[in-house]
């Protein structure tokens, strides 16, 4: 009776793996960046006056816990990741649509967290493209 050989395992290409890396670190740094900023607006009641942006900015903070140990490591946490950039870009448009806040004491830190989080929201975008699929918020 003859052996079948089992189909030899596709190697990982080290130019994916890269990419890969890079993705996962971009996005790293704007997790944390984005929940520092929410939860500090959170802790002095910033968004105490808009009920909704504190709402999206709890959300942040549910997602935020979810990623273990605060780090994106894998696609899983890459997928936690832009739910919470999904629902901090949310907090930050419930706060100015515009999102300029050009009356903020933070507007810059703000206009930089929202940017961070768009861009993440874009390249997971451009990575799952369906058609007809619209664009982020």
């Amino acid at each position: 009776m003859a052996v079948k050989k089992k189909p030899a395992a596709a190697k990982p290409n080290k130019e994916e793996n890269a990419q890969l890396a890079k993705r996962l670190a971009r996005a790293d740094v704007t997790v944390n960046a984005v929940w520092a900023l929410l939860d500090s607006l959170l802790a002095d009641d910033g968004l105490a006056a808009q009920p909704l942006a504190e709402k999206y900015a709890q959300m942040s903070g549910v997602y935020f816990r979810k990623i273990r140990n605060g780090r994106v490591l894998s696609l899983t946490d890459y997928a936690i990741a832009v739910d919470l950039c999904t629902a901090a870009r949310r907090a930050l448009r419930s706060l100015d649509d515009s999102l300029q806040f050009a009356d903020h004491p933070r507007g810059e830190t703000l206009r930089s967290v929202a940017e961070q989080a768009h861009q993440v929201l874009m390249e997971h975008y451009h990575l799952s493209t369906k058609p007809g699929r619209p664009l982020p918020p």
